[in-house]
Order: structure tokens, then sequence, then C-alpha cells
């Protein structure tokens, strides 16, 4: 297939779809949501929002659509507010067992939802095991059994990161199950009855060769989606580190100070002149716009699939 014919064939799976998004609120799920605005023909995108710092669903979503990254849309017609409206915020809790509001569930029913992108995550290295577990698996693991009761889905796209499996000299494109403890769930088991410090001195065991809770709660996401959820139409998506926007929509566009990004605040002050490094060394990075091209493409195959 040329490339201009899957070109045509992504913005035909697009065209009039409703899509359900987590993470939406963050570097990667900003750009995802510009994009299907900005470029696809869709008809409806939910997207859950969980509250904070005391500010409701609408009251966050105002502050993303105030970021400049969507300023190209404001630029078109009527200051893009057709395509703004497209955007329906639902508010989630997913330390409830609800999750959502009863209304809100049966509007994602009557709306045939077809496509989930679920980019929600918590990126910090050095979370203790049991909030990192709640955030990436637990979490995504309630949006699945959402997304069981969705009779349309056609699509979902799980995203997980490059590191899930970074203890492996190499790593294939499908799920290891091999966790310690018998899996997460035993794990999370056994911390209830451990003190913190308990919980701190077994850490290292449970993290074996992985170097952080992150890749470590991303790896159990992985084999969550195997071993409960292999019904669903999902596939994984592991994009490696991702810097700042090479072109869309706005070049150099980021809005975070993690990975590389953190090192050039202490350059530019003059605080940092040099690093030691490795010669040979290949930095896996990818710009956060050829991601969500990618994370795109992907929901789309996937669909074909």
């Amino acid at each position: 297939m040329t490339s201009e014919k899957r070109m045509s064939c992504v913005k035909e799976f697009y065209k009039d779809a409703t899509i359900l998004l987590t993470g939406g609120t963050g570097f990667i799920g900003k750009v995802l949501l510009e994009k299907l605005l900005r470029c696809f023909d869709v008809k409806t995108v939910f997207l859950l929002i969980r509250q904070k710092r005391n500010k409701t669903a609408d009251e966050r979503l105002h502050e993303v659509f105030e970021d400049v990254i969507f300023d190209t849309i404001k630029s078109s017609p009527h200051n893009g507010k057709a395509l703004f409206a497209k955007v329906i915020p639902i508010g989630v809790n997913f330390q409830s067992e609800e999750v959502i509001s009863s209304a809100s569930y049966q509007r994602l029913l009557t709306a045939h939802v077809e496509i989930v992108f679920n980019v929600m995550a918590s990126v910090k290295f050095n979370e203790d095991i049991e909030t990192a577990i709640d955030t990436n698996v637990l979490s995504s693991r309630k949006l699945f059994q959402l997304a069981q009761q969705l009779p349309h889905i056609r699509s979902i796209v799980h995203v997980s990161t490059f590191y899930s499996n970074c203890h492996r000299t190499h790593i294939e494109e499908r799920i290891y199950e091999d966790l310690p403890f018998g899996g997460f769930d035993n794990i999370l088991a056994l911390f209830r009855h451990l003190t913190p410090e308990e919980k701190d001195r077994l850490k290292p065991i449970i993290l074996g060769p992985m170097p952080n809770s992150y890749t470590f709660s991303k790896r159990c996401a992985e084999v969550m989606v195997q071993q409960q959820f292999n019904q669903l139409p999902i596939a994984i998506f592991r994009p490696p580190i991702v810097s700042s926007a090479y072109r869309e929509p706005t070049p150099g566009w980021v809005n975070n100070f993690n990975g590389p990004a953190g090192m050039v605040v202490p350059v530019i002050r003059g605080q940092v002149y040099w690093v030691y490094g490795v010669d040979d060394a290949t930095v896996h990075m990818v710009p956060v716009d050829y991601c969500v091209n990618a994370l795109l493409t992907v929901a789309w195959d996937n669909g074909q699939r």
C-alpha cells in the first residue's frame, strides 16, 4: 500500500468516528487531541478527566484549550468553536467502583464509541510501587472494563512504553508474563500487611532488574491486558522517550521537564557545561508529533485486523 493510499484509509477510518480518550490533559494526549480535531473529521471526542485541585472536568478542559498548541484551530473560522464543541468532558474517578456517573455511561452507550485511546499514565520514576500500579494498571483495568460494555468498539490502543521490558537484551513484539511474586495482584495483597519501612525494603526485590516503579508498572499493565482483556481489540503501543514537537502543532513545543527537556533549562541558564556520556550510545527518542502520528496509525491498523 502506498503512503498516499494509507493516508486516505486512515482519514476514512476516523471520519465521523466517536472516540474515547484518557490522558488528554497530558503531554502526548494534548497533541493527540489537537491532531484529531485539526486533521480528522471526527464526530465526537469524549475526554475522561478526573477532578484535580478542586477543578471540575469542564474547568480542566477549558485550561487545556488555552494551550498555545490549539492556536492553529483558534485561527480557523469562528475561532474553531465548531471543532472545540466536538470535545465532551466526562468526569472520572478511577478510585470509585462506578468510575463515571450513570448518566455519562448512558451517554457513551448511545454515542456508539468506536475507538479508545488509553494515554493516561504516571511517569514518576521514584513513585512507590502501590501508587504506580494503582495509576498505571488498576485505572487502565477499570477503563477496559468500561470498554467491554461498549458494543461498537472497533479499536483500542493502550499506550505502554519502549522500556516495559528494558531488562531484556532482546525484546519481541509480544507480552512477557513472567512477573515476580505471581503478578501485581499478589504484590498488592502482600503490601496490605506491611509497614512503610517493610515495603521500602521489599521494593528492590520486587523490581529486580527493572530500573524503577514506572517501567515495572507498565510491564504489569501489559500482562493485565493479555490475561484479562485479550477478547477486546486492543493494541499495545510502546513509544520510546517522547521529546518536543518537530513540526506540529508548534515546532519545539513541550510542556514538561521530563527526559531531555529537563537538561535543556540548566544548560541555557549556564548551570551545566558538560556531562559524561558514551560516544556510541543510541538515544531512543521521538518527537511528540511523530509519536502521535504513529499512535493514530496503530489504531487504524489495529481496526483492520
